[in-house]
């Protein structure tokens, strides 16, 4: 009997150290397969966008504000299966989002304080929250690692995505991802330079997209 127990012991102990790695190991395929699954069907709508809304992409007028990224994300209903549209406060597409060390992601903020996925955004059918925002051409090359003579006038449209929506971890580089829109369509962030990716202190730690994208 006590040989019985203490070989159900080492099981048991062996079971605790191996399913935590397993389960990790499982997710972060999983999170690489949305991720792929979601740049895929993102390029293929902003390329069809591009074409039949658009003129050439560098001769884009961007604003900053709720009006134009909510006119784009109107015009991308016709391309992507969008089930909501993001208001104000939304908990399904407004919450934390953090670095991989454990610290709030100041990306975006809302009212200076909390870092979140904010209004400006969209759902997709298999849950994806998609974040649309307009950047700066020195950010989109600093902070997402694109060259910027594929970037537009001035500013760029940079979508965030969270492949498995509000369920954590709500990482940047685990199931949340950044891209961006330039003259040769959607690119990872870090496609060009993703030297910020290795540095856990930079808050737009988006660069990590292209890795991830490449596993």
């Amino acid at each position: 009997m006590s040989e019985v127990l203490i070989t159900l012991l080492i099981i048991g102990i062996i079971a605790i150290i191996t399913v935590p790695v397993i389960f990790a190991y499982y997710q972060e395929k999983s999170f690489n397969s949305a991720l792929k699954k979601n740049y895929s069907v993102l390029s293929n709508a902003l390329s069809l966008m591009q074409k039949r809304d658009y003129d050439d992409y560098l001769n884009w007028e961007f604003k900053h504000g709720k009006d134009f990224t909510k006119s784009i994300i109107e015009k991308l209903t016709n391309y992507l299966n969008i089930v909501k549209i993001c208001d104000d406060n939304d908990k399904d597409c407004s919450y934390p989002v953090y670095t991989d060390d454990g610290k709030l992601h100041q990306g975006f903020t809302k009212d200076g304080a909390v870092e979140l996925i904010s209004s400006n955004g969209f759902i997709l059918n298999d849950g994806t929250v998609i974040l649309l925002d307009v950047m700066q051409n020195a950010s989109a090359n600093a902070f997402c690692g694109i060259y910027s003579n594929l970037l537009g006038g001035g500013h760029n449209l940079v979508f965030v995505a969270d492949v498995n929506g509000v369920k954590k971890p709500n990482v940047v580089g685990k199931d949340v991802y950044a891209f961006v829109l330039t003259s040769d369509g959607l690119k990872p962030a870090g496609a060009d330079d993703d030297s910020n990716c290795k540095n856990k202190a930079v808050n737009y730690h988006w660069s990590c997209t292209a890795q991830k994208l490449a596993e």
